[in-house]
């Protein structure tokens, strides 16, 4: 007799139940092991790390290859021009810019581009002139400028001056071109006679050097200049030296008659100082000694033979 009661139904309802008494799992996905995402982070700083190497490499060796840019102030433009040449030992290490009045009109300032390759040039002590035809007794020079225009010169200064941005340009070339170990001296006469830029010093006939700038003394009296000694020849120089104007050509009466004495052609044409030093030599003539120069040699100064091979004894 069926009174309304289901078995089914009731073990549906039991099973129900039971299923709701037991705990439900969280599941989630698994992201990968430990080991992985560590080299995962790893590779992403070492790509930062070598992507800012490259890009400060890159940003130093453009900055260390740019042309470096001075300014020259000159008293007078002589012609120079934009495109015209820096050069060194005739060979172009830069071009002008720009040419421009400065400001107080007073001179011209010229912007110049220096190779990067040379740019140890622009340092304290460095001399920049422009260069220009000279055609003189005593000098030739820049005759490259009839073919090739103007140009700047520079002269670099002493090695490990400090980097400079701005010149004062010299008026002219510089006094004769200072050979490295060479001495400087300091003649002094009553006039100019023998006394011009790029005669000869000579010793023995022998060029030994040349004057390389000329002016008056600072009172006035007398004039000055300034020679070098070559720096092989320059232990021949002494204290007590003796120099005179060699004229090139000498007249003398006697009772044999007219005697003609003529030295070098050179001498003849420019003119040179010629020297002598005692038989017993003095000390070696510092830089700057001065000496005085002769109208003409004492006959006892022809005859000296000193031995020049040892240095002095005092």
């Amino acid at each position: 007799m069926n009174d309304g009661w289901d078995p089914n139904e009731n073990s549906s309802r039991e099973h129900q139940q039971s299923a709701q008494d037991f705990p439900t799992a969280d599941i989630r996905p698994v992201g990968p092991p430990l080991y992985q995402r560590f080299l995962c982070s790893t590779r992403m700083w070492l790509t930062t790390v070598v992507c800012l190497a490259i890009s400060t490499g890159l940003a130093i060796y453009s900055f260390s290859s740019t042309d470096a840019e001075i300014l020259i102030h000159f008293d007078h433009g002589q012609g120079i021009k934009p495109d015209d040449a820096l050069r060194f030992r005739g060979i172009t290490v830069g071009e002008v810019l720009a040419v421009e009045l400065s400001p107080d009109l007073q001179g011209v300032d010229v912007r110049v581009s220096v190779n990067h390759a040379a740019g140890g040039i622009a340092r304290k002590g460095s001399q920049f002139w422009i260069e220009r035809p000279r055609i003189s007794l005593t000098e030739i020079r820049g005759l490259d400028t009839l073919l090739a225009g103007q140009f700047i010169a520079v002269a670099p200064g002493p090695a490990g001056g400090a980097r400079m941005t701005e010149f004062n340009g010299l008026p002219a070339a510089p006094a004769g071109d200072l050979v490295a170990g060479g001495l400087r001296i300091v003649l002094r006469g009553s006039q100019t006679g023998g006394l011009r830029h790029g005669v000869p010093i000579l010793y023995r006939g022998l060029q030994v050097g040349h004057v390389i700038e000329v002016g008056l003394s600072d009172d006035g009296a007398s004039v000055e200049a300034a020679a070098l000694i070559l720096p092989d020849f320059k232990r021949l120089v002494r204290e007590d030296s003796k120099f005179w104007n060699a004229s090139g050509i000498e007249l003398s009466f006697g009772l044999a008659g007219i005697q003609l004495t003529a030295n070098a052609l050179s001498t003849v044409v420019l003119g040179g100082i010629s020297m002598a030093t005692p038989n017993n030599p003095g000390a070696y003539a510092a830089p700057d000694h001065e000496f005085q120069v002769h109208e003409k040699p004492e006959d006892h100064w022809l005859d000296w033979k000193p031995d020049l091979s040892t240095p002095p004894t005092s």
